[in-house]
């Protein structure tokens, strides 16, 4: 029992493990994309949880990789270089 125990609070203590799309990762951005209405962003590139209010902003890397974005984050990103972002797969490529 005081084993269990001791395990749990050490997992709560290292909090949750982050993998996958929630890291930050470097990639080449080969494009920006914006959508200023919901209805038209492909499926592929939406992610509800992003989505809150348009216009919804997109970088989109040389891997056909991408990732929701700020206005603000958008507008320092250049294409070309390597950008730190919670790259996602599109859907139905994966």
């Amino acid at each position: 029992m005081h084993r269990v125990l001791s395990v749990l609070l050490f997992l709560a203590a290292c909090g949750p493990v982050r993998s996958g799309p929630g890291v930050l990762v470097e990639e080449r951005v080969a494009l920006r994309l914006v959508w200023y209405d919901f209805h038209e962003v492909p499926a592929r590139y939406a992610i509800a949880s992003e989505m809150v209010a348009p216009p919804y902003y997109v970088l989109l890397s040389e891997s056909g990789r991408f990732c929701p974005v700020s206005e603000a984050v958008y507008r320092e990103a250049v294409e070309g270089l390597v950008w730190p972002c919670r790259w996602h797969t599109p859907r139905g490529l994966a």
